[in-house]
């Protein structure tokens, strides 16, 4: 076994039903403000993430306290 550094991006898609005023449009001083007042709401609306662009860097000796994504085998670990 050994221990890397394992980096990626995600990119999440969200979608949720809200009522807003009606002089509402995303480019209008709302726009400013939208990235962050979503956060407050109840329901995330997560519909699906995508990972992509992995890298790793390798860091030599093993770290004890690194979990453990597969076994010697090659076989995902799964504890869910």
């Amino acid at each position: 076994m050994k221990t890397i550094i394992l980096r990626w991006q995600e990119t999440s898609d969200h979608e949720v039903r809200v009522s807003v005023p009606d002089d509402f449009h995303l480019d209008s001083d709302y726009a400013d403000d939208i990235a962050n007042d979503v956060a407050s709401l109840d329901d995330d609306g997560f519909q699906y993430c995508e990972r992509d662009s992995f890298e790793f860097e390798d860091v030599g000796n093993i770290d004890s306290a690194a979990e453990v994504l597969y076994e010697e085998t090659g076989v995902l670990i799964d504890d869910r």
